[in-house]
Protein backbone atom coordinates (compact mmCIF):
# COMPACT_ATOMS: atom_id res chain seq x y z
CA UNK A 1 0.00 0.00 0.00
CA UNK A 2 3.00 2.35 1.25
CA UNK A 3 4.51 2.03 -2.52
CA UNK A 4 1.43 2.71 -4.21
CA UNK A 5 0.74 5.96 -2.11
CA UNK A 6 4.19 6.79 -3.18
CA UNK A 7 4.17 6.13 -7.19
CA UNK A 8 0.29 7.17 -7.39
CA UNK A 9 0.23 9.85 -5.70
CA UNK A 10 3.27 11.73 -4.65
CA UNK A 11 5.51 10.61 -7.51
CA UNK A 12 3.38 12.74 -9.92
CA UNK A 13 3.68 15.84 -7.39
CA UNK A 14 6.18 19.00 -7.29
CA UNK A 15 7.27 17.91 -4.08
CA UNK A 16 8.47 14.87 -4.98
CA UNK A 17 12.30 15.47 -4.99
CA UNK A 18 12.16 15.23 -1.66
CA UNK A 19 11.04 11.89 -1.59
CA UNK A 20 13.49 10.71 -4.65
CA UNK A 21 16.55 9.75 -2.66
CA UNK A 22 18.34 6.21 -2.51
CA UNK A 23 16.70 5.35 0.61
CA UNK A 24 13.33 5.96 -0.50
CA UNK A 25 13.90 4.16 -3.42
CA UNK A 26 15.23 1.58 -1.84
CA UNK A 27 12.13 1.10 0.70
CA UNK A 28 9.42 1.78 -1.40
CA UNK A 29 10.57 0.10 -4.69
CA UNK A 30 13.31 -2.60 -4.10
CA UNK A 31 11.53 -3.48 -0.96
CA UNK A 32 8.52 -4.10 -2.54
CA UNK A 33 9.60 -6.02 -5.13
CA UNK A 34 11.84 -8.16 -3.03
CA UNK A 35 8.38 -8.77 -0.57
CA UNK A 36 6.24 -9.79 -3.85
CA UNK A 37 9.48 -12.11 -4.77
CA UNK A 38 9.12 -13.99 -1.04
CA UNK A 39 5.81 -13.93 -1.00
CA UNK A 40 5.35 -15.53 -4.72
CA UNK A 41 8.19 -18.24 -4.12
CA UNK A 42 7.50 -19.06 -0.27
CA UNK A 43 4.47 -22.05 0.35
CA UNK A 44 2.65 -20.11 2.79
CA UNK A 45 -0.78 -18.83 2.45
CA UNK A 46 -2.47 -15.57 3.82
CA UNK A 47 -5.31 -16.27 6.35
CA UNK A 48 -8.41 -14.91 6.13
CA UNK A 49 -8.74 -14.90 9.99
CA UNK A 50 -5.79 -12.27 10.49
CA UNK A 51 -8.06 -9.78 8.71
CA UNK A 52 -8.34 -7.71 12.14
CA UNK A 53 -4.82 -7.12 12.17
CA UNK A 54 -5.02 -4.67 8.67
CA UNK A 55 -7.06 -3.23 10.50
CA UNK A 56 -5.08 -2.75 13.91
CA UNK A 57 -2.08 -1.90 11.63
CA UNK A 58 -4.01 1.04 10.23
CA UNK A 59 -5.19 2.30 13.58
CA UNK A 60 -1.50 2.43 14.80
CA UNK A 61 -0.14 3.87 12.14
CA UNK A 62 -2.65 6.57 12.20
CA UNK A 63 -2.21 6.97 16.42
CA UNK A 64 2.05 7.05 15.41
CA UNK A 65 0.91 10.19 12.91
CA UNK A 66 -1.37 11.97 15.59
CA UNK A 67 1.30 11.56 18.07
CA UNK A 68 4.43 12.81 15.83
CA UNK A 69 1.92 15.67 14.78
CA UNK A 70 0.98 16.72 18.06
CA UNK A 71 4.51 16.68 19.67
CA UNK A 72 6.81 17.34 17.02
CA UNK A 73 4.33 18.97 14.30
CA UNK A 74 5.95 15.98 11.65
CA UNK A 75 3.67 15.45 8.60
CA UNK A 76 4.18 12.21 7.40
CA UNK A 77 2.80 12.91 3.57
CA UNK A 78 1.19 16.07 2.72
CA UNK A 79 -2.07 14.72 2.50
CA UNK A 80 -2.13 13.51 6.67
CA UNK A 81 -2.56 17.22 7.47
CA UNK A 82 -4.69 17.26 10.12
CA UNK A 83 -5.90 20.52 9.92
CA UNK A 84 -7.57 19.44 6.72
CA UNK A 85 -11.28 17.85 6.83
CA UNK A 86 -10.26 15.08 4.30
CA UNK A 87 -7.91 14.25 6.51
CA UNK A 88 -10.42 11.82 7.42
CA UNK A 89 -11.24 10.42 4.15
CA UNK A 90 -7.83 9.54 3.42
CA UNK A 91 -7.37 7.65 6.36
CA UNK A 92 -10.95 6.17 5.32
CA UNK A 93 -9.83 5.79 2.21
CA UNK A 94 -6.08 4.41 2.91
CA UNK A 95 -7.89 1.68 5.41
CA UNK A 96 -10.23 0.48 2.69
CA UNK A 97 -7.33 0.19 0.30
CA UNK A 98 -5.54 -1.81 2.33
CA UNK A 99 -8.26 -4.00 3.50
CA UNK A 100 -8.80 -4.63 -0.70
CA UNK A 101 -5.06 -5.13 -1.46
CA UNK A 102 -4.98 -7.93 1.67
CA UNK A 103 -8.18 -9.73 -0.43
CA UNK A 104 -6.49 -9.98 -3.63
CA UNK A 105 -3.19 -10.74 -2.03
CA UNK A 106 -5.19 -13.52 -0.18
CA UNK A 107 -6.82 -14.47 -3.51
CA UNK A 108 -3.43 -14.99 -5.13
CA UNK A 109 -2.12 -16.74 -2.12
CA UNK A 110 -5.08 -19.49 -2.79
CA UNK A 111 -4.04 -19.39 -6.77
CA UNK A 112 -0.69 -19.91 -5.95
CA UNK A 113 -1.22 -22.70 -3.46
CA UNK A 114 -3.65 -24.39 -6.61
CA UNK A 115 -1.51 -24.26 -9.02
CA UNK A 116 1.83 -24.96 -7.32
CA UNK A 117 2.61 -27.97 -5.05
CA UNK A 118 2.29 -26.82 -1.53
CA UNK A 119 5.26 -27.28 0.80
CA UNK A 120 4.12 -29.38 3.35
CA UNK A 121 6.27 -29.02 6.88
CA UNK A 122 4.85 -31.49 9.56
CA UNK A 123 4.99 -30.46 13.06
CA UNK A 124 6.00 -32.96 16.22
CA UNK A 125 2.62 -32.91 16.78
CA UNK A 126 1.29 -34.30 13.38
CA UNK A 127 4.01 -36.60 13.72
CA UNK A 128 3.32 -37.82 17.05
CA UNK A 129 -0.48 -38.47 15.77
CA UNK A 130 0.72 -40.00 12.66
CA UNK A 131 2.54 -42.54 14.90
CA UNK A 132 -0.55 -43.20 17.53
CA UNK A 133 -2.94 -44.23 14.88
CA UNK A 134 -0.51 -46.19 13.23
CA UNK A 135 0.43 -47.98 16.48
CA UNK A 136 -3.77 -48.00 17.45
CA UNK A 137 -4.01 -49.71 14.52
CA UNK A 138 -1.42 -52.20 15.06
CA UNK A 139 -2.57 -52.88 18.50
CA UNK A 140 -6.04 -53.10 17.08
CA UNK A 141 -5.47 -56.09 15.00
CA UNK A 142 -3.31 -57.55 17.69
CA UNK A 143 -6.90 -57.71 20.05
CA UNK A 144 -8.43 -61.29 19.80
CA UNK A 145 -12.28 -60.33 18.50
CA UNK A 146 -15.00 -61.96 20.92
CA UNK A 147 -18.28 -63.13 18.78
Amino acid sequence: MVTLVVWAYLAPTQGFATYATFTSLSQHAANCVIMFIDFLLAGYRFNPRHFPAILCWCGLYTCWHLIANAAYGMMAYPFFKTDNAMFIGWIVGLALLSVGLFFCYYGVSILKNKCCTPVVHASASDEFRQHAKSDAAVHDQNEPTMV
